[in-house]
């Protein structure tokens, strides 16, 4: 069971449960020095990403007590082995080659970067031929090698040792990770509604049992959580999703069970704003400009009377969407995440309180007759066009979306 919430704009962080039996698992035997492993099991509890690194890593047991993880030095010693161990029965009981451990050692000892520049310089088919036979070729073309190796060059394992005679038990671990913004498409850039992040979930494909939850911050909503296979690299979905929830909570819980496990999985996490709060009041705000500042275009257009109108009581009246802008445009205890998807929002309440200010300039300056109605015009006008953008933004977060769930 991992579980998403959004602490800002950059941080979010994974809360895993990870609920085993060491009796009925499977075990890979690996080679141990005596001044290397302790004598005991090693769990995996997921693949940890090497470069940006983990922020605040916790792990506990059921009872609330911390436990240890091996050192890097450790961890790639164990990876290390376990890759050993799995290219030999790959290649049929065959001995990996000096070069083969070589490069297996490079790839879990080094950041990412060297990583993949030593396993690219092992196995590069689109730049080399391999001659029959070739164990690189042999074990980049079985599918269960090629993930993991892949998989180890931008990750490691993180593992904690566990007593072999131990029963069922439950572990949970927490972590601060960069929140995965993909690239904003230009609608979203402009109007700021809506947001696609991608999660990989390499323990899909390892548990019997997966689960995803994700919690949408403040003033935003989750409108669609899929879990899918993913290909390419970086890992895209593909477009038969093996469950995809769709709705609009502010929390949307996906699962899969037995997930393909020769295959990279993600889950993608559509964010939407909500209605209520600054997308309402910044429409309702501008709203009540414009509709002011026409009304007085139009009334010095037909009276010619505006100009002679009590400066000081009008001027308060308009001066009033500065003052709701205010409020709304700076916000320091708002979620990063939503100030994100605010900008735009916020950039258009700012020109109608613009536009006000600038009419309610016109009245202490003494613009008369054709100067004033002018003026009036072109503040009305430039209310206007903010206004119809925020009704837009504020339409496109209220729409129905129902609750539905697909699967695979």
């Amino acid at each position: 069971m991992e579980n998403v919430d959004f602490l800002s704009d950059v941080l979010c962080r994974h809360r895993v449960s990870l609920d085993f039996d060491v009796q009925r698992a499977r075990a890979v035997q690996v080679a141990k020095r005596d001044d290397w492993l302790p004598d005991r099991l090693l769990l995996p509890l997921g693949l940890m990403a090497k470069d940006p690194p983990l922020l605040n890593f916790d792990l506990r047991d059921a009872s609330g007590e911390s436990r240890p993880l091996l050192t890097s030095q450790d961890t790639a010693e164990a990876a290390y082995q376990a890759l050993c161990y799995l290219a030999t029965k790959t290649l049929g009981r065959t001995p990996l080659d000096e070069e083969g451990k070589e490069v297996l050692r490079a790839i879990v000892s080094n950041p990412a970067d060297r990583a993949d520049e030593a396993l690219r310089g092992w196995y590069s088919p689109a730049d080399r031929t391999y001659p029959p036979g070739s164990q690189a070729s042999a074990l980049m073309m079985d599918p269960a090698f090629r993930l993991i190796v892949t998989e180890l060059v931008q990750n490691y394992i993180a593992l904690t040792p566990i007593e072999a005679d131990s029963g069922r038990q439950l572990l949970k671990y927490s972590y601060a990770s960069e929140v995965p913004w993909a690239a904003p498409r230009l609608r979203d850039r402009i109007f700021g509604t809506s947001a696609r992040l991608t999660f990989p979930v390499v323990a899909a494909g390892a548990s019997y049992s997966y689960h995803f939850e994700v919690a949408a911050p403040e003033n935003l909503d989750a409108r669609r959580l899929t879990l899918s296979e993913a290909e390419g690299d970086p890992p895209r979905p593909r477009a038969e999703a093996l469950m995809r929830i769709d709705g609009r909570r502010e929390h949307m819980h996906a699962h899969v069970h037995l997930a393909n496990r020769y295959s990279n999985h993600v889950a993608v996490v559509d964010l939407i704003s909500q209605r209520r709060g600054l997308v309402r009041s910044a429409w309702f705000g501008a709203l009540y400009a414009t509709v002011a500042l026409v009304a007085g275009y139009f009334w010095q257009r037909q009276t010619g009377r505006l100009e002679h109108a009590n400066v000081e009581a009008l001027g308060a009246a308009l001066l009033l969407v500065p003052g709701l802008a205010a409020v709304y445009v700076s916000r320091p205890g708002e979620h990063g995440m939503a100030a994100r998807f605010a900008f735009g929002t916020r950039v258009a309440t700012v020109l109608a309180a613009a536009a006000a200010v600038f009419a309610s300039i016109s009245l202490a300056l003494g613009f008369e007759g054709r100067a004033l109605e002018n003026f009036w015009l072109g503040s009305s006008i430039a209310a206007g066009l903010p206004t119809v953008f925020l009704w837009y933004v504020y339409w496109r977060a209220g729409k129905r979306v129902d609750y539905e769930v697909t699967r695979g």
